[in-house]
């Protein structure tokens, strides 16, 4: 998490909260490690009661940001997902993933730093390509 901490729209909130009710009530750590640590950034994070207020350099669900691995120095694009539309292959991530929970609610500029299978890595948010509540689609 970026050190201003999350920003979260009140929209995306309540949609999150009942993912994260369905993932905490199935019981399977083992699917979604990533879910508890999400549910307490949530809980505790910046809600901006109307979409059309929340800052364009905040990550939020739909979005389609680019990282950069600071250790290599490597540029992703990433569209933060829903667990039931993702689709890594097309590079649509879920928020419950590794990446997607942590770069969920951060700006651009922020360094969040995560685990992967192949190791820790740190990423800076470099750009938004597309953020729902900038391009005027509040309830996506």
């Amino acid at each position: 998490m970026g050190a201003r901490g999350m920003v979260i729209s009140e929209f995306d909130k309540k949609r999150l909260a009942k993912c994260i009710d369905h993932f905490q009530a199935r019981g399977d750590e083992r699917e979604c490690p990533y879910v508890d640590k999400l549910a307490t950034e949530v809980a505790n994070a910046t809600v901006i009661a109307d979409s059309k207020e929340m800052p364009h350099d905040v990550i939020t669900m739909n979005s389609i940001s680019q990282l950069r691995d600071l250790d290599t120095g490597h540029e992703r694009v990433y569209n933060l997902s829903f667990p039931a539309d993702s689709d890594a292959a097309v590079g649509r991530i879920s928020v419950f993933s590794p990446i997607g929970a942590a770069i969920f609610g951060c700006q651009v500029g922020d360094v969040v730093e995560l685990m992967l299978p192949k190791g820790a890595c740190r990423m800076q948010i470099e750009r938004i390509i597309y953020q729902p509540e900038a391009a005027g689609h509040w309830e996506l």
